[in-house]
């Protein structure tokens, strides 16, 4: 059976959720915006094993606490194909800006397709693109 937390993290309260296998305790972090310490508390009060952090997207307020979240857990950064140059400092001239606000910058492991799956323990979570925003 999967479990999932909702987190509302930094000043656009944006959604990140921790999903697990409750059989396992293997988890993966979706979307971790912002308040990585936060969202690694909530991690060890369940006692999860990450090995995965999805993206919906590269827009900063998804990805603040990636590298961070990254190196905490060790978790495979996993994110579309389309999307995965988000990731990069050439993409968008706002990296500076945000570099300046504490971001470090994190790639992708992986790059997903649509159709694709993912393990968390014993579930399987299967991408489905859905473009915009």
């Amino acid at each position: 059976m999967m479990k999932i937390v909702k987190l509302m993290v930094g000043p656009m309260a944006s959604n990140c959720y921790i999903a697990w296998d409750e059989d396992t305790k293997d988890a993966v972090i979706i979307d971790p915006g912002f308040e990585d310490d936060r969202i690694m508390e909530t991690v060890e009060k369940h006692g999860l094993k990450v090995d995965k952090i999805l993206l919906t997207h590269g827009h900063f307020d998804h990805v603040m606490a990636l590298r961070d979240v990254k190196d905490k857990t060790g978790a495979e950064i996993c994110i579309h194909k389309n999307d995965a140059p988000m990731l990069t400092e050439e993409y968008q001239s706002t990296w500076k800006a945000l570099a300046a606000r504490g971001y470090r910058q994190a790639l992708a492991d992986r790059m997903l397709e649509d159709g694709d799956t993912v393990q968390v323990g014993n579930l399987t979570v299967r991408v489905m693109l859905t473009p915009g925003h």
